[in-house]
């Protein structure tokens, strides 16, 4: 009887740890999932619309951009953002801020703002880029001289920066008098 008790506890903690092996697996794949296999979609603005204000009153005026506005402002940017002259505005979230590691988010805190600047610059590009523009591949120029590369998988944009992390879009072409918003999920860093 002993041994057929030694049987069936060593038959019991095999069939544990499959199902612990199998619930860790499942807990991984849903942690360490692709950007690309989220099931929403980016969330195209309202284009008919005609704008009124301009991108800095938008980004002051929307919540989850909090984190962006604070370092335009800190860099001297949101005036040119109220101006006259057309930009396209990769916006990171506040979820995307809070996302960041710390090291990029130490870096927002650093008293060289040349540097910061040169970050926030690369969330910017000169021109109006319209969400229908935004094709699989296109290499946009920012304001600091690097490129941000257009990734479109189903229904959704993403954005690459120079490190090769992709960000995706929630919300394309917010329209402003001066220019057009993008939402995104992370900050793009140009090295």
């Amino acid at each position: 009887m002993e041994k057929s008790h030694k049987k069936r506890i060593i038959v019991l903690l095999i069939i544990i740890i499959v199902i612990i092996s199998a619930l860790a697996f499942g807990a991984y794949k849903i942690v360490s999932m692709n950007p690309e296999q989220s099931t929403t979609s980016t969330s195209v603005a309202d284009q008919n619309k005609e704008p009124t204000d301009s991108l800095a009153s938008i980004i002051s005026s929307s919540n989850d951009l909090n984190d962006f506005e604070k370092q335009i402002k800190a860099v001297g940017l949101y005036s040119d953002l109220e101006g006259t002259t057309p930009y396209t505005v990769f916006a990171f979230t506040g979820n995307g801020y809070k996302s960041a590691d710390q090291s990029v988010k130490d870096l927002f805190k650093q008293t060289d703002t040349e540097l910061t600047k040169n970050v926030v610059n690369y969330h910017i590009a000169s021109g109006k880029i319209e969400p229908d523009s935004m094709v699989d591949g296109l290499k946009i120029k920012t304001m600091n001289g690097s490129e941000v590369v257009v990734s479109v998988v189903e229904k959704n944009i993403y954005i690459m920066d120079m490190k090769g992390d992709k960000w995706k879009v929630t919300e394309a072409g917010i329209p402003a008098k001066n220019g057009t918003i993008y939402k995104v999920e992370g900050i793009l860093l140009p090295q």
